[in-house]
């Protein structure tokens, strides 16, 4: 109940921010932005972009998949874009942030879904996400 809580307050405070800007009231909008920072957890930079990248790809792959593209181009994408384009980021992150990156936990998994759920919700508003 306190998630469903949250995204309403945070969907909420994003509108609020929206109207702010759309109306010129931007001294109004640090302390908006700071509420809004607090519904989202905190997480290591490391781990975090290698959960982006991980995750990125495999719904690239699960869109692939869902839109009916054949096994031939799923396997090509697979081979061709998804494996480098993870392989790449995984030594460029580690060359960046050094082992760090490799400290991902389940508690942190759990933290990474709860901000990605945040993030996707104050999306709505975006008038050009919903026109």
């Amino acid at each position: 109940m306190q998630q469903v809580q949250s995204m309403v307050a945070l969907h909420m405070l994003t509108w609020q921010l929206f109207l702010n800007y759309w109306r010129g009231r931007f001294t109004e909008n640090e302390a908006v932005t700071q509420r809004i920072k607090s519904h989202f957890r905190v997480l290591p930079i490391g781990p975090n972009l290698i959960l982006n990248v991980v995750c990125f790809n495999l719904f690239f792959l699960l869109l692939l998949r869902a839109a009916g593209f054949s096994d031939a181009f799923q396997h090509f994408s697979l081979v061709w874009i998804v494996a480098p384009s993870i392989t790449g980021s995984l030594a460029f992150y580690h060359y960046k942030c050094g082992p760090s990156v490799w400290a991902v936990t389940p508690a942190l998994v759990v933290d990474w879904a709860h901000n990605f759920l945040m993030m996707c919700l104050p999306s709505r508003p975006c008038p050009s996400r919903t026109a």
